[in-house]
């Protein structure tokens, strides 16, 4: 048995998940509320049924500012290791 790729199709009930999921991490306040940070930004990006997730902290300017995580130099960065790693 391999394991999925990422073009093939979500297991059941993964997008009514994904979409809960989203919705809890864009309500989420913990930060905010414990004094970590002064106004929570969650951003994300991907398909339910990906093998593969990255999850990064503090969006630079870049990233707040087009809404999409790894968009700027430390994003190049990252996705120069992906390639490198296979």
């Amino acid at each position: 048995m391999r394991a999925p790729g990422p073009s093939d199709p979500a297991p059941p009930g993964a997008s009514q998940a994904w979409r809960r999921l989203h919705r809890d991490i864009l309500a989420c306040t913990r930060c905010v509320e414990s004094g970590h940070i002064p106004v929570a930004t969650p951003m994300f990006q991907g398909r339910p049924g990906q093998r593969l997730m990255l999850i990064g902290q503090a969006p630079g300017v870049v990233e707040m500012d087009v809404r999409r995580p790894f968009a700027a130099r430390a994003g190049k960065e990252l996705e120069r290791w992906m390639v490198r790693a296979g």
